[in-house]
């Protein structure tokens, strides 16, 4: 069995490390911190989430 990590811990440590490298990132999230595992990133960066809360067609557009 191959050792992976789970999509959603890549992508918060790829948006962790993107800030640190200067990039001007905002994630918008519709009611899912949990689920999108994006809890380090707002220890790291709190105030630089959006969540729209239940309104998931406002992410789009």
């Amino acid at each position: 069995m191959r050792n992976s990590e789970h999509l959603a811990t890549v992508m918060v440590n790829t948006l962790i490390a993107a800030v640190k490298r200067g990039m001007d990132v905002v994630p918008v999230v519709a009611d899912s911190t949990s689920t999108a595992k994006i809890a380090p990133f707002i220890q790291e960066f709190p105030g630089r989430l959006v969540n729209v809360g239940i309104a998931e067609q406002t992410l789009v557009g």
